[in-house]
C-alpha cells in the first residue's frame, strides 16, 4: 500500500497515517502500510487486519514472554503454597480446588500455575467524594459548609472496614507454583 502521513495546520506531523486505498486512519505507519493487505512483521505471511503478527508468530511471541516471566519468578513448591492460583485466566481458591476441577490427565502437561494476589477493591475515599461534591457546587462553595461531614466520614470508614474482606484476585507472575505429581 501507499500510506499517507497526516499533518496539522501548522505543518507539523500529526503522528497518524491513512491507507491510500481505503482511507482508514492508523496510529502506526506499519498498520497504514499493511491496512488492506496485512502481513506478519516476523514471517511475512498474511495476518488479521490491525495485527502486526500472524497467529503462529503471536503464539510464539507469547510463549517466549511466558518463559521469560517464569525464569524470573520465585518458584514455590505446591505443598508450600497457600492461597489461590490461576490456570490460564481461571482463578482457583486453592490447589485443592484446582485439582478437584481438573483430571490428572489434564494436569500432566502442566508443570506450574501462577499464584494469585488478593486485592481489596472496596475502598471509598471520603475526600474524593467531597471533592466531587465541591466541583459540582457553585463558585465559592466549600465542603466546610456541609452538614454531617464527620458522620459521613465515619460511615464511609465503617463501610470500608466492613467490606475489607471482599477481595478480587489478580495473576501474580512473580510467583510460580510448581505442581507436584500426585500419588
Amino acid at each position: 500500500m501507499n500510506p499517507q502521513e497526516l499533518f496539522k495546520s501548522d505543518g507539523k506531523s500529526a503522528g497518524v497515517w491513512f491507507c491510500d486505498k481505503c482511507k482508514l486512519v492508523h496510529g502506526q505507519l506499519i498498520l497504514a502500510d499493511q491496512c488492506c493487505d496485512p502481513k506478519c512483521q516476523t514471517c511475512g505471511t498474511p495476518c488479521k487486519p490491525y495485527y502486526t503478527l500472524c497467529e503462529e508468530c503471536l503464539k510464539t511471541s507469547r510463549n517466549i514472554q511466558e518463559v521469560e516471566r517464569f525464569k524470573k519468578a520465585e518458584k514455590i513448591p505446591e505443598h508450600q503454597h497457600t492461597g489461590g492460583v490461576f490456570y490460564g485466566d481461571a482463578y482457583h481458591e486453592s490447589m485443592a480446588d484446582f485439582r478437584e476441577s481438573h483430571d490428572e490427565e489434564d494436569i500432566d502437561p502442566i508443570h506450574y500455575l501462577w499464584a494469585a494476589t488478593p486485592e481489596v477493591f472496596v475502598n471509598i475515599d471520603a475526600e474524593q467524594l467531597l471533592e466531587s461534591v465541591a466541583e459540582d457546587g457553585y463558585d465559592g462553595f466549600s465542603t466546610d459548609d456541609l452538614n454531617g461531614v464527620a458522620e459521613l466520614r465515619a460511615a464511609i470508614e465503617a463501610f470500608n472496614e466492613a467490606n475489607k474482606g471482599i477481595l478480587a484476585y489478580s495473576i501474580d507472575t512473580t510467583r510460580a507454583v510448581i505442581l507436584e505429581k500426585q500419588p
